[in-house]
């Protein structure tokens, strides 16, 4: 409860966020308003989006340089060249560019981080990403997560929480599979396939989400 508002969130079993619920809270009036206006294209919209590229790539490459066992030069300078060039970018369209041509130099040198075998080092999903928490960190300072700058609004997709964890990515969630891998907290025995589809099983997300928050490695 604050200023007369309250908000409440629904959890499923797993405890993802499923959706919110909330109350007008007058005081996040000129938070809203500032989202939407700058969320309609335009030069603040690029810029903050510029700044979520960047920091993004700039973590990439520190994870790279900080768990590679020989930390691949090349790709080094490739990932430092293009956080520079998201900073410059014109468009939306040509940091998209910017930030898909990065992503592919940092996942060809991912395996590289991983102290198990390629084959299993295939099972990683860099889509898997928790949003819940990005969600909850927008709503707590007034701020819609379903209206983004750099991802684009639309139905269901909660964009500003996908810009906001751009740039966190690297640091946390891909840390944490990091951790998880290299220590055996979670092995091949951990993955459920479903035609195309690889999950964790139920146990082993719990075993991810709890290292991913702190806890031990002895899992």
């Amino acid at each position: 409860m604050r200023g007369g508002g309250a908000r409440h969130v629904f959890l499923d079993g797993r405890l993802v966020l499923r959706d919110h619920a909330r109350t007008w809270i007058e005081e996040c009036l000129f938070a809203y308003q500032t989202v939407f206006l700058g969320a309609g294209g335009g030069a603040m919209c690029l810029r903050l989006a510029r700044q979520f590229v960047h920091g993004k790539i700039r973590n990439h490459r520190t994870l790279l340089m900080r768990n590679h066992l020989e930390p691949p030069a090349t790709a080094l300078l490739k990932l430092k060249q293009a956080a520079n060039e998201a900073l410059r970018a014109r468009t939306q369209d040509e940091l998209l560019g910017i930030e898909g041509g990065a992503a592919s130099v940092y996942f060809q040198e991912f395996s590289g981080m991983l102290r198990v075998a390629d084959k299993f080092s295939q099972a990683w999903n860099r889509e898997a990403t928790h949003k819940g928490n990005c969600v909850l960190a927008a709503l707590a300072v007034g701020f819609d997560p379903y209206v983004g700058f750099y991802h684009q609004p639309r139905f269901g997709r909660p964009a500003l929480a996908l810009d906001i964890m751009e740039e966190f990515r690297p640091l946390i969630a891909e840390s944490t599979v990091l951790r998880c891998i290299n220590n055996w907290i979670i092995t091949e025995k951990d993955f459920v396939q479903a035609g195309q589809a690889v999950n964790l099983s139920a146990a082993a997300r719990k075993r991810f989400f709890r290292c991913m928050n702190g806890g031990s490695t002895r899992c």
